[in-house]
């Protein structure tokens, strides 16, 4: 299983076997507890490496999972098995816990709710620093408009002073990568962190980050359900549906070349019309309702197969059979359907 995950890491970074992972994750598995039913299994065995200086953007619809994989990794739930390895080390019991945080840190959707209105800026960046030892009684003032100035708000002494309210949302969530980076973490989980602002703004946040990645040697897992800011952000991708990841590789190769079903119709999801598209969408609705060789009603059901089934064009007999182990392409993705096991 230790070789399986590394080489999910080398497919889905382009990196070579001797660069050694800053994070290790290894068949991470969450469950919520259903009241009079069974449990729901949000994250499926999820394998995956961060890599310092390198962005890996998790890409799914809204319910696949990818909040719960963040939230996992924060220690904000509980895992129910797997493995989380960070510098070399697995993470057991809560003695190094304050450690670990101080490592890894997240960035969350709406930097509304993750900012306490009561509080000044100043408040929310100076409890980080004095945590985390990295400023005294002394000097925590300069140190939070440092913070500040990194993020490209000004003038610093002034934003310091101000509520969350007082603020826009672009200039919230760039106090929230500030707390972020504060206890200087070697770890960055960005939970959609544009998604809940202006067009015109989100470009100048991911630059940000991008920004921060490089001068702080930072690994980022990026979640995002938009291709589009996964290809600008990201040097690779992992897709995951219904908690289970379906396919792994280099970003652009992905969206050129998207081999999994369920990659294909994100790629293809994009807003633009035209008559090809148009087209393309009737033959494929018509091709669901008419699926030759399994019962789409069997299919719905079915829980043990693959859980794309009921909307792959594809799905044949094996497919209401558990997905096979991911599958090496030519171009070194990592895809998990039975299309791909004759090949």
């Amino acid at each position: 299983m230790e070789s399986e995950v590394n080489d999910i890491g080398n497919a889905q970074t382009g990196l070579c076997a001797t660069q050694t992972p800053i994070m290790e994750v290894k068949d991470l598995v969450v469950e919520f507890t259903q009241r009079h039913a069974q449990n729901l299994r949000a994250v499926n065995r999820a394998s995956f490496n961060l890599y310092p200086g390198k962005t890996l953007a998790l890409v799914g619809e809204s319910g696949s999972g990818k909040s719960s994989v963040i939230k996992a990794l924060g220690r904000l739930i509980k895992v129910n098995s797997g493995g989380i390895i960070l510098n070399g080390k697995p993470i057991k019991g809560r003695w190094h816990m304050l450690d670990y945080r101080q490592q890894v840190q997240l960035v969350f959707q709406d930097p509304f709710a993750s900012l306490n209105p009561v509080y000044t800026v100043y408040h929310h960046l100076a409890r980080p620093l004095l945590l985390h030892g990295q400023a005294n009684k002394s000097n925590v003032r300069s140190k939070v408009e440092e913070l500040l100035e990194k993020v490209k708000l000004t003038p610093a002494s002034e934003i310091a002073d101000k509520h969350p309210h007082e603020l826009s949302g672009g200039q919230r969530q760039r106090v929230a990568i500030a707390r972020a980076i504060a206890p200087k973490p070697k770890i960055l989980l960005a939970d959609e962190p544009v998604s809940m602002l202006d067009v015109s703004i989100r470009l100048e946040i991911l630059n940000l980050l991008d920004e921060l990645r490089e001068k702080e040697n930072l690994a980022i897992l990026y979640v995002t359900h938009d291709l589009a800011t996964a290809r600008h952000f990201s040097s690779s991708m992992i897709v995951m549906y219904k908690g289970t990841i379906v396919e792994s590789g280099n970003t652009d190769v992905m969206i050129l070349n998207p081999h999994h079903p369920y990659t294909q119709l994100l790629a293809n999801s994009s807003p633009k019309k035209s008559v090809a598209k148009e087209q393309l969408v009737k033959e494929r609705d018509e091709r669901l309702r008419t699926k030759k060789g399994v019962d789409v009603k069997i299919m719905q059901f079915k829980t043990n197969g693959c859980s794309f089934i009921s909307r792959c064009l594809y799905a044949k007999e094996v497919c209401m059979t558990p997905p096979p182990e991911f599958t090496i392409n030519a171009d070194s993705t990592r895809v998990k359907c039975w299309l791909y096991q004759d090949e």
